[in-house]
């Protein structure tokens, strides 16, 4: 069998048995990293209704779309962007109808411009350049546990009661064209040096007009905030090569907006706070920055910020903390696994969980001694937290830690961990059980089958450790 036909195979059944929209974002996340394989495989995927539409696969369709848009011939590229236009023909209100209006300019600004193929997409892009009104690609924004809504930045801060013709904001606002397409340019990849060298001027001209320009509504430099630490954190990809005063520079804007008071604290919210998705805020954007920039050159200040960031009062600064924890482990073990004791403790919420799960599938095989330390982390946050039986997503990295250390490693406490969980009440732990099945089958049976063809081999292993 040829390796296109055991991919084929492979996806054959993907799309045969997954139904639950997380595995499909994880597909189009890792077919992301080889546009020339999947782009003719997945096709039918980027004018899907449901892909296009769907709330949990927008943000991973528009990395899929800027993979792969050179890989599509005109006629695909014309039918991707005859079904994103019509996206606003779908609405059922004009609340509606400005979400689609959104997510169909967001889609369009993943494909190059060259690229574009229909007059009116070219036109639309036409406008969104003169108008300065660049589209991210976000994840979604979460604003309860049950609805969600995107809106331009305009409209945001227009719903917020800010007069944006106000000279004073006007002035701050004009900084956030340049903010806003290195934030798009580079979230998802790593900035070149000469993209960085180009936005940090345009870094510190912003910093200090936040700083000069006190009259400005507060939304309005929350905004900018949140826009600076951003890129800030994207250059935390690079943190080793900047220079010392650029290095300090980028370290002072972390440190004030790891103190930042966006996001507040709201309880009702909080206490529901169940799902990945949340709105973007400056210390978000602070906790992803330290962690990366501790990565390269950790000290105790910054160690110490990324330490009170884990214990935030508000939940998904915690669960931003956890999703990369692991970056610090390296080169300040001893700070890691202190955070990662303290968090087992407290820790309730499960989207929280989930990540510190699967920070730990990220260390525990680097050193001997991190299979003990691991055991420990996961069996206080049994303690007060038993396995999750509902759905497979929030146990995932749980099980992949379980099945590592029972087959590779031949743990005891995992093994009593299966017998006296799982195996007690296999029809309650039905979902998990059948994730563990899944598990072994990736890992050990489809790696054995495969094992002969290394190329087919280097794009299913990383698909299994995407998905």
């Amino acid at each position: 069998m040829s390796e296109d036909s055991r991919l084929d195979l492979i996806l054959d059944v993907f799309y045969d048995e997954v139904v639950v929209a997380f595995f499909w974002k994880r597909l189009l996340r890792t077919a992301s990293q080889f546009p020339k394989i999947f782009a003719p495989l997945l096709f039918e995927l980027c004018i899907a209704k449901p892909i296009l539409r769907g709330n949990d696969t927008s943000y991973e369709l528009g990395q899929f779309l800027e993979a792969t848009a050179s890989e599509f011939s005109s006629d695909q590229l014309r039918r991707i962007e005859e079904n994103i236009l019509m996206l606003p023909q779908e609405a059922t209100d004009e609340d509606s109808r400005n979400a689609l209006i959104y997510r169909r300019n967001r889609l369009l600004e993943r494909i190059p411009e060259n690229l574009l193929v229909t007059n009116e997409a070219k036109q639309i892009r036409k406008k969104m350049v003169s108008e300065n009104d660049v589209q991210e690609n976000r994840p979604l924004v979460s604003f309860g546990p049950v609805t969600w809504s995107e809106y331009t930045e305009e409209e945001n801060l227009q719903r917020q009661g800010v007069n944006t013709s106000k000279p004073e904001n006007q002035k701050l606002r004009r900084f956030s064209g340049p903010l806003n397409k290195f934030n798009s340019n580079w979230m998802n990849s790593v900035p070149t040096m000469e993209a960085s060298k180009l936005v940090l001027p345009q870094l510190e001209k912003t910093f200090t007009a936040i700083k000069n320009n006190p009259e400005a509504d507060k939304e309005v430099m929350n905004s900018l905030w949140h826009k600076l630490s951003a890129c800030v954190a994207i250059l935390g990809r690079i943190a080793n090569n900047l220079d010392g005063d650029s290095f300090a520079f980028c370290r002072q804007i972390l440190f004030e907006a790891a103190k930042h008071e966006e996001p507040k604290p709201d309880p009702e919210y909080d206490n529901q706070f169940d799902h990945p998705g949340y709105s973007p805020f400056p210390r978000h954007e602070a906790t992803a920055g330290l962690l990366r920039f501790a990565f390269h050159r950790p000290d105790k200040e910054m160690l110490d910020a990324i330490e009170a960031l884990a214990n935030d009062d508000v939940p998904s600064v915690q669960m931003v903390t956890a999703m990369e924890l692991f970056l610090v482990c390296n080169k300040a073990p001893e700070r890691f696994w202190h955070i990662m004791d303290n968090r087992a403790m407290h820790e309730q919420k499960r989207v929280v969980q989930k990540f510190l799960y699967y920070t730990l599938t990220r260390v525990v095989a680097k050193e001997k001694e991190n299979e003990n330390k691991t055991t420990r982390v996961m069996a206080k946050l049994l303690e007060h937290t038993p396995p999750p039986t509902e759905g497979l997503e929030p146990s995932d990295s749980f099980i992949v830690l379980l099945m590592w250390l029972t087959i590779d490693r031949q743990n005891s406490w995992a093994f009593k961990t299966i017998e006296d969980t799982y195996f007690k009440d296999p029809v309650w732990f039905a979902n998990p059980l059948s994730r563990a099945v899944s598990e072994v089958v990736r890992n050990y049976i489809l790696r054995n089958l495969l094992r002969k063809s290394p190329a087919t081999y280097a794009v299913i292993s990383t698909l299994k450790s995407n998905l």
